[in-house]
């Protein structure tokens, strides 16, 4: 099982307890963290802010063994931050290629891409892949003009999702790091105090960023390039659907809308009728 499911099983476990268990206190959290973040923030940052600072197994078993080593006076921190840092900076990868910014179809596939350190290495990939479809003369010159221009929005995605991802890796590394250094002298000695403080940690750092025109450039950028390779997408999977006879998502999009003013309407009209019938059987009772 990749990394991406088992983060995302574990989520979705980690709600389904909470909910459980306290399900107003999981509401609560939520709102708590909608009232911190700046103004007018984007969805896609609540939803990353709300995964980076959930209490689940991985935060439980970090906090465990650092309250064990600040106990015993022998804080050897490095190994466990660096591993619980990559663990942050694999949700920030999922975030980043998951359905917030691209088209459902490719997030699903995304799980299965290699999670290469070397930007250059993915991009140069893509571009090998782009050069060998330009070099297909035998395809359909507007098919190949759709799979060019969806191949090379991808390669702007992979760039705009490196330099955003090393914002986001940069705020988890300090964000760990002050976590450490404010474990011992604030006195902190269970689990839940130590996500309280981390939660505290991390919410301050990442809504400093939210308001940095920096991150906030790269952000946009991530969105621009998300949207033109769903725009490409929704292109190529028109094409696609139209030469092979297929309703396109576009048309099922204006089918499905039709449908539902119809099922309205029906029911609009169902309700005259009762109304109707109610007024004629009260009439006839009048009568007799």
């Amino acid at each position: 099982m990749s990394e991406y499911f088992r983060n995302a099983l574990q989520q979705w476990l980690d709600q389904l307890e909470q909910q459980s268990s306290d399900g107003a206190s999981w509401l609560q959290q939520r709102q708590s963290t909608l009232d911190r973040i700046p103004d007018h923030s984007e969805p896609q940052a609540v939803d990353l802010l709300q995964q980076m600072t959930r209490l689940n197994q991985r935060f439980e078993h970090l906090a465990q063994s650092l309250l064990e080593q600040s106990s015993d006076g022998q804080l050897s921190r490095q190994q466990l931050l660096d591993t619980y840092r990559q663990h942050l900076d694999g949700l920030c990868h999922d975030w980043i290629n998951s359905s917030c910014f691209l088209p459902d179809q490719l997030a699903l596939l995304s799980p299965f891409l290699s999670r290469s350190p070397d930007p250059a290495k993915q991009s140069s990939d893509i571009e090998s892949f782009l050069q060998r479809i330009q070099q297909l003369s035998s395809l359909p010159r507007t098919l190949l003009q759709h799979s060019q221009n969806l191949l090379s929005s991808l390669i702007l995605f992979q760039q705009a999702q490196h330099a955003h991802q090393q914002r986001l890796s940069q705020i988890n590394h300090a964000s760990l790091n002050e976590l450490a250094d404010r474990l011992e002298p604030e006195g902190v000695n269970d689990i839940q105090s130590l996500h309280t403080l981390w939660v505290d940690i991390f919410e301050a750092r990442f809504n400093n960023a939210l308001r940095q025109p920096d991150f906030i450039a790269s952000f946009n950028q991530l969105v621009d390039a998300g949207s033109r390779v769903r725009a490409d997408w929704q292109a190529l999977t028109d094409h696609l659907c139209k030469r092979f006879g297929l309703v396109s998502l576009a048309e099922y999009d204006e089918l499905s809308l039709k449908h539902q003013t119809l099922q309205d309407r029906v029911w609009q009209l169902e309700q005259q009728m009762l109304d109707m019938q109610s007024i004629i059987q009260g009439s006839d009772r009048d009568k007799h």
